[in-house]
């Protein structure tokens, strides 16, 4: 390709359209046509329906032989494949009847029915698809036989047992305590069967969990173990009883027992009434030092009024003596003056006498005092009271203690056979306790109050699950049309020419792009004339 570098005059020539799309730099001599067409500003390609049917068109051999072959594996789903039947039913888990646990000690019952957990749906359907649950119904008598199985037997039977659980489907139902339980087969009437099965076997198990076999008989054999050595027992303690002369020594150590801990109560009592007692005298002693024995009853205040009405008088003549010297005399004559200060004198005198007071004080015996008194000797005597008491107490206990070491020293023997009855009486209850629960399960079991209830038992339905013409038809029809118009359209983009790939390049980025050409399509194209001949200048 030649190129060569414009110069000024022919810059300033160009129009303003142009300018921003060549700088100063080298260009083509022989541009392609329409190539500056493309600088200037493009519209974005739009995708119309005739120009898609015109692609669709041009490979409509494509487009039909993929759809048909789409079709054909369509129809051949459809009206090859055996029709399938399914059976469903759905399971309550609850949480009414609850698991015992097998264990020495003594079965404790909540009472309170607890939240069924997303552990106990999961385990429950891991149940339903469990080897011993499908075993019952590929043969109920599977497990029962005792006989050794050949090799063939064996792989038959595992075959079955492996279709049936391809087949079978448990899903949790969302936000309840239900299992859907769903299974497919190609006969309607061996689904709903197989599914009934299916639910004997599972419900036989769950007998088998919660209650293992002979668990009664078990607990009933130690019950009447326990309860021939607590016979044994009574009558080695009431031997020992006879030979020892010993008839209500359990009485008699529970009498004093309760007698030692009544007067250790009393003991208590009367030293904390004289901890408190001697509290009390403290506090007593402390008031009566703190409080005076004699107060104030009455206090009157009397004013001197004899000097307050004389002295008013002398100032109501100094006022109107005053008045008298001013009919005759200036303001500030010395007379006048004279007067004015005695006056002040006076009202100051009448002040200082109003604000005197004289008082009489009566005063009488305290009665607080006088209450702590009488409190403190009160005390003192109910403290001498209070301990006599506790010392009595202190010898009775003393007695009572001594009274009842010399009867343990002889019923030591006693107790221990005691105890030994008593130990094994409680075994002898507990496992009888056992033994009914135990066929209390049983008999729940029989009645099949379980952990799960049927909510739906096995439905028959006689329209098939797949294939399902209808569905299927139009599924495969829109498959086909996707397909192969997908096809179509990458057969179509890989047929395009370097050229229309270089144009959509430049569309999408709006910057010219430089190619390198052939020597031969450059000599079939000839340069402008007026171009050459600035080439060559």
């Amino acid at each position: 390709m030649d190129f060569y570098t414009p110069s000024p005059a022919d810059i300033a020539q160009r129009s303003p359209a142009e300018r921003p799309f060549h700088k100063t730099g080298p260009e083509l001599l022989d541009p392609a046509a329409g190539r500056i067409q493309r600088y200037a500003p493009k519209q974005e390609p739009e995708m119309s329906i005739t120009g898609f049917l015109d692609v669709l068109g041009e490979q409509r051999e494509l487009f039909l032989s993929v759809f048909l072959a789409v079709l054909i594996l369509g129809g051949v789903y459809i009206f090859g494949t055996p029709k399938k039947y399914a059976s469903t039913m759905e399971l309550l888990v609850t949480n009414e009847r609850s698991t015992p646990a097998i264990s020495p000690g003594k079965t404790e019952s909540t009472g309170a029915v607890q939240e069924v957990t997303e552990e106990q749906l999961n385990s429950e359907a891991e149940i339903l698809k469990s080897a011993d649950v499908l075993d019952g119904v590929v043969d109920p008598n599977w497990q029962l036989s005792k006989k050794p199985r050949t090799q063939q037997e064996l792989a038959l039977h595992e075959k079955a047992v492996g279709t049936l659980r391809k087949e079978l489907r448990v899903t949790p139902v969302r936000r309840s305590y239900l299992l859907a339980v769903q299974l497919t087969t190609t006969d309607p009437y061996q689904s709903t069967q197989q599914l009934s099965h299916l639910l004997t076997s599972f419900l036989n198990e769950k007998r088998r969990l919660i209650q293992p076999a002979g668990l009664g008989q078990m607990f009933a054999q130690q019950a009447d173990q326990y309860k021939a050595q607590w016979q044994a027992a009574q009558k080695d303690l009431s031997d020992f009883q006879q030979k020892q002369g010993m008839v209500s020594i359990t009485d008699q150590e529970d009498l004093l027992q309760k007698q030692i801990l009544a007067t250790t109560t009393d003991l208590q009592t009367a030293n904390a009434d004289l901890a408190f007692t001697r509290d009390k005298i403290h506090g007593d002693i402390a008031q009566i030092k703190s409080t005076p024995e004699r107060m104030t009853t009455r206090r009157t205040e009397i004013p001197d009024t004899g000097s307050v009405d004389q002295l008013h008088k002398e100032l109501n003549d100094l006022e109107q003596r005053r008045a008298e010297l001013l009919t005759k005399y200036r303001p500030d004559d010395r007379l006048v003056q004279q007067t004015d200060s005695e006056i002040r004198q006076a009202n100051s005198a009448l002040h200082d006498t109003l604000t005197f007071h004289s008082a009489e004080t009566a005063s009488d015996i305290n009665p607080t005092w006088q209450l702590a008194q009488q409190d403190l000797s009160e005390n003192n005597a109910r403290l001498s009271a209070l301990a006599g008491r506790s010392k009595e107490l202190q010898e009775e206990i003393a007695d009572l203690n001594g009274k009842l070491k010399t009867i343990e020293d002889k019923s030591g023997a006693y107790d221990a056979l005691q105890h030994r009855v008593a130990e094994l009486d409680q075994n002898y209850q507990l496992y009888l306790q056992k033994r009914d629960e135990a066929q209390m399960a049983e008999v729940m079991n029989e009645h099949q109050v379980l952990n799960v209830a049927v909510a739906q038992r096995p439905t028959f339905s006689p329209i098939p699950v797949s294939p399902r013409p209808l569905r299927d038809g139009v599924l495969t029809v829109g498959s086909g049309l996707l397909l192969a118009s997908f096809i179509v359209f990458l057969v179509h983009n890989s047929r395009q020419s370097p050229q229309e790939r270089l144009l959509e390049f430049e569309t999408v980025h709006r910057y010219p792009v430089l190619v390198r050409e052939s020597s031969s399509a450059h000599e079939s194209t000839e340069p402008d004339a007026s171009l050459q001949s600035n080439s060559d200048a």
